[in-house]
C-alpha cells in the first residue's frame, strides 16, 4: 500500500513538474516576442527621430511599444491565473442523471 501511494506521489511529481516546465517555456518564448517588438520599436523611434520627416513613424511605434507592454501585462496575468488554477482542484459532486433524463418527457409535456 505504501509503495503503491508512493508511485502515485511520484507520478503526480512529474506530472506537476512537467506541467510547470511547459509553462515556464511557454512564457519565456512569448515574453521574448513582447520584449523583441519593444525592442526594435524603441530602436526605430529613436532612428526615425533624427528625421523630423518620420514623425508619424515614431508614433507608430510609440503606439506598438504600449501594446506589446499591455500584451505583456495581460500575459503575467493569465499565468498568474494557471498557476492558481493548478493549485486547486475541482470539486465533483454525484448527479442522479437517470432521474433527471426521466424527468425530461414531463417537462416536454408542460411546455
Amino acid at each position: 500500500m505504501a509503495e503503491e501511494k508512493l508511485i502515485e506521489s511520484e507520478e503526480n511529481y512529474r506530472a506537476a513538474y512537467e506541467q510547470a516546465d511547459f509553462y515556464k517555456n511557454l512564457f519565456a518564448h512569448d515574453i521574448s516576442n513582447i520584449l523583441t517588438i519593444i525592442d526594435w520599436s524603441s530602436q526605430l523611434c529613436s532612428h526615425s527621430l533624427q528625421k523630423h520627416e518620420k514623425l508619424r513613424e515614431v508614433e507608430e511605434n510609440i503606439d506598438r511599444i504600449k501594446e506589446q507592454v499591455t500584451r505583456a501585462i495581460v500575459l503575467i496575468k493569465n499565468v498568474q491565473k494557471l498557476s492558481e488554477l493548478d493549485g486547486t482542484k475541482a470539486i465533483l459532486k454525484p448527479i442522479k442523471f437517470f432521474i433527471q433524463i426521466q424527468l425530461l418527457p414531463n417537462i416536454a409535456k408542460k411546455n
